[in-house]
């Protein structure tokens, strides 16, 4: 997981919001820690992990050499950061598993978010209506990330896609 609980209580005693991370129990800021490092691993982010760099050249290696060379790597270093030649988790990536792990916390479901963002419904007395908004979220919330904050934090470290999109229109 990306960060520690000492760590995360040494984060929140210098901000406001952090009432939840305050009063959880150690049991519990750990889970939340984790489940914040797996909402963060799944993305697909520029560089290699720095296990899979610090391999070196690929042409050093046979094909199959290779292959086994990046499965141990991945083994040894099942998250996705440290990336590239630098052996250390980013800060502000820590810092993101602390704001998710925060939200967590204070009971924010991510997918629980997703649907409420889907749906709008209205009333009028007995009466009421729902009807399907999809397309209409917020992106950290379309990316299951429960924290706009440490949304703006894990977004540079993104792989970039430079390509087009295009919808189509009948």
């Amino acid at each position: 997981m990306y960060g520690t609980v000492n760590d995360g209580n040494t984060y929140f005693d210098s901000r406001l919001h952090g009432w939840d991370w305050k009063n959880a129990s150690n049991a519990d800021k750990t889970a939340a820690l984790v489940e914040a490092s797996e909402l963060i691993d799944q993305f697909d982010y520029a560089e290699q992990k720095y296990t899979i760099v610090a391999l070196g050249d690929k042409a050093d290696y046979t094909q199959a050499a290779w292959e086994t060379a990046v499965q141990a790597a991945n083994v040894s270093q099942p998250h996705e950061f440290p990336r590239g030649d630098v052996n250390t988790v980013p800060t502000d990536i820590e810092e993101a598993t602390y704001l998710i792990a925060n939200a967590l916390l204070s009971g924010r479901d991510p997918e629980q978010d997703l649907e409420n963002q889907t749906l709008r419904t209205a009333r009028m007395g007995q009466l009421s209506s729902a009807r399907d908004v999809a397309g209409n979220t917020n992106e950290h919330i379309a990316h299951l990330i429960p924290s706009v904050k440490a949304w703006h934090k894990i977004r540079p470290f993104l792989r970039r896609r430079d390509g087009f999109c295009y919808n189509r229109v009948r």
